[in-house]
């Protein structure tokens, strides 16, 4: 499972199952349990598995995965070049993959602006950055590097009067990627309505605001609004702080705006084993117009819309996120069962075309028809 706060939980609640649980568990025979100081204050969401979650970091001290070890070497031995860029080369036993091919006479080359452990074994030193190095070098050998971009599979359910949405792996694993779920009841407008955050189980490292697993706040700016993707939050005391999303869980509410009487629904809470964030289709005779998904903002991403799914329906989509241009592209459906999701725009909204391959019903026709290409006006983000 992925589990993106396993870094931060670690140094809370990690510590204290580490002493209540780690005399037991060390007699175990655990996959690389680097001592106990691994635990995430997760449980495994594998059904009938009560283990406890240990995140896969390294840390000095810590030993490498065998297998990982092993293949390292493995490809060392066999590299005729080697390319050290941005590492000192000064802890082992990783550092001794690169230096044993410059010992063995191999061409062995260092990108670094500092000294490093294996620059008296190679054939070429550069003191550069990265960039300086491999954008040039790309280029002359006519390789485009590719832009990085982040790639999200969030799968959408709709079924006995509720719909559910949750991150999937590329191997189907439960991905803990959502921060909230918001759902629109009569409510069109493209406005985020903010409620209440909690502080979770990481805000017992907040010293400086003074702030305590359990309080609420009252949010006040989305990370994704700000430069540093952090929250605004205002506590009950009135005091203001920015503080990370990871350590905030937005609170399941409904949020009413008082001028349209529309409102919408947010679900920070994932339930089950596959982590799903769960809404009602229908509220105050209200149906679900769309659902917005929020994420942890690590790379300042900003929200997603899409259309409120078809009753009957499962969809799972790919989403693309481009931190350079801090955009997101067009939702791609990678499979979908049962009726398609259809809403309806006002003309005053912009809109964009989306254009989903699969086997439908020709409402026109009355026949089915497959590999139809149908569009599908959604709003734009």
């Amino acid at each position: 499972m992925r589990d993106f706060r396993a870094s931060t939980g670690r140094r809370t609640q990690g510590r204290e199952l580490r002493q209540k649980l780690w005399r037991a568990h060390s007699k175990l025979e655990l996959i690389n349990p680097r001592k106990g100081n691994h635990y995430t204050g997760r449980r495994c969401q594998c059904q009938d598995c009560p283990g406890y979650l240990f995140d896969s970091t390294i840390d000095f001290g810590d030993n490498l995965p065998t297998v990982h070890i092993n293949r390292g070497f493995s490809l060392a031995d066999q590299a005729g070049l080697c390319i050290v860029l941005g590492s000192r080369c000064s802890v082992s036993p990783a550092c001794d993959m690169p230096i044993s091919v410059g010992e063995s006479g191999r061409d062995l080359v260092v990108v670094n602006l500092q000294k490093t452990s294996a620059d008296k074994h190679a054939c070429l030193r550069i003191g550069a950055t990265i960039d300086e190095v491999m954008v040039p070098l790309m280029a002359a050998l006519g390789i485009p590097i590719p832009e990085f971009a982040l790639s999200r599979q969030i799968a959408v359910t709709r079924k006995d009067g509720a719909i559910s949405v949750r991150g999937v792996d590329v191997d189907g694993t439960p991905n803990d990627l959502l921060w909230n779920l918001q759902a629109r009841y009569g409510y069109n407008s493209d406005e985020l309505l903010k409620g209440h955050v909690e502080f979770n189980q990481d805000a017992s490292g907040n010293t400086a605001n003074g702030t305590r697993p359990g309080d609420r706040a009252r949010l006040l700016e989305w990370p994704w609004e700000k430069e540093d993707g952090r929250a605004g939050v205002e506590v009950a005391s009135g005091a203001r702080y920015c503080v990370s999303p990871d350590t905030l869980a937005v609170c399941d509410e409904v949020v009413v705006d008082c001028k349209t009487r529309g409102g919408v629904r947010n679900v920070g809470s994932r339930t089950g084993r596959d982590l799903e964030h769960v809404v009602l289709d229908e509220f105050e005779g209200k149906q679900c117009s769309a659902v917005w998904l929020m994420f942890r903002c690590h790379y300042r991403e900003p929200p997603v819309r899409l259309a409120a799914p078809a009753d009957g329906s499962e969809t799972l989509y790919r989403i693309d996120y481009s931190p350079s241009a801090g955009t997101w592209g067009e939702p791609v459906v990678l499979s979908h069962d049962g009726p398609a999701p259809m809403e309806t725009v006002s003309s005053s909204e912009p809109t964009r075309l989306l254009s989903i391959s699969y086997a439908v019903f020709c409402l026109k026709k009355k026949k089915k028809k497959k590999n139809l290409r149908i569009y599908l006006l959604y709003k734009k983000i």
